[in-house]
């Protein structure tokens, strides 16, 4: 997570030192997207065992939901 964060702010000091403003949002997309996965598993992986077991269980019944409806197209 902290790595993360330093990998972006690393990017950000190097794409403004490289190129115009355009574009940046768009290429720090993909790693504030990973740093706030990383944030969503450490807060899972630090919550309580039935706290833990609902979220899980609700995301894989989102998944098979998916699947489901995805079969049906």
């Amino acid at each position: 997570h902290e790595l993360c964060t330093t990998v972006i702010e690393e990017h950000q000091r190097l794409w403004l030192a490289r190129n115009r403003e355009g574009g940046l949002e768009r290429s720090l997309a993909s790693f504030r997207d990973l740093n706030s996965q990383i944030e969503s598993q450490l807060d899972l992986m630090n919550s309580n065992r039935v706290s833990r077991f609902f979220r899980e269980t609700g995301t894989k019944i989102a998944a098979a939901a998916a699947a489901v409806y995805i079969g049906f197209q």
